[in-house]
């Protein structure tokens, strides 16, 4: 049965990571606009939980390369002793 292949495919699993699955799985179905939960569900929810939300992009923007740039430098003076 499909239980069995989702038993096999999440080892380690507590009851609230099943849960968690179930509602995951769920929430993947509903954004679908599907009325069945199917095994395509699952395995998205399942991927989310082991590896975490996908994320939109990796890439920093410049503003924000720029903005960690000027906080470091105005912490690092306080971490050597010039300030």
């Amino acid at each position: 049965p499909r239980t069995l292949l989702i038993a096999r495919g999440t080892p380690g699993f507590s009851g609230a990571d099943l849960a968690n699955l179930v509602n995951e799985a769920a929430l993947y179905a509903a954004r679908g606009n599907k009325r069945v939960v199917n095994m395509a569900e699952f395995d998205a929810a399942k991927d989310k939980i082991m590896m975490g939300a996908e994320r939109k992009t990796m890439v920093m923007s410049e503003k924000r390369k720029s903005t960690d740039c000027v906080a470091a430098r105005l912490r690092l003076p306080r971490h050597t002793g010039d300030r």
